[in-house]
């Protein structure tokens, strides 16, 4: 009895470490998400900006083409645009893992804690310290 009571804590315990680092893991992928999408729009401003500029000082199209400041704005911006579907593709994966790791939680719940009391207990905890909802999938 005791000692299917020790798995049982530390079950829960493990389960409750995971779906926070799971979480946290999403929040870090959500920023690095952000920050990539500023960087891009930061790049194709600068670059709007520098066409516009050198728009009124050229006559010919030709001339824009060649112009090597432009081609390097356009690799830099084809280069965001890849990293900007990379850090998606990462952000998307961590908050697959996450929901799977949520939903799999609440399905368990009641083979978990042995009590309703000690569920919305931890439940609370996770929403109030780590904003983790698990009163609903």
């Amino acid at each position: 009895m005791l000692d299917s009571l020790n798995k049982n804590q530390s079950m829960e315990v493990y389960l409750v470490n995971a779906i926070i680092k799971a979480k946290e893991k999403e929040t870090k992928a959500q920023k690095k998400l952000v920050r990539a999408g500023v960087y891009l729009l930061g790049i194709l401003g600068l670059s709007v900006v520098y066409l516009y500029v050198r728009w009124m000082d050229t006559y010919y199209v030709s001339q824009l083409i060649a112009d090597p400041i432009i081609l390097v704005f356009i690799l830099a911006i084809g280069l965001m645009f890849v990293n900007l579907n990379n850090k998606k593709f990462s952000f998307e994966k961590a908050e697959s893992d996450f929901d799977r790791l949520k939903e799999d939680l609440i399905d368990r719940s009641y083979d978990i804690w042995s009590t309703k009391e000690k569920q919305t207990e931890v439940y609370k905890r996770l929403k109030e310290e780590h904003d983790i909802n698990l009163f609903h999938k």
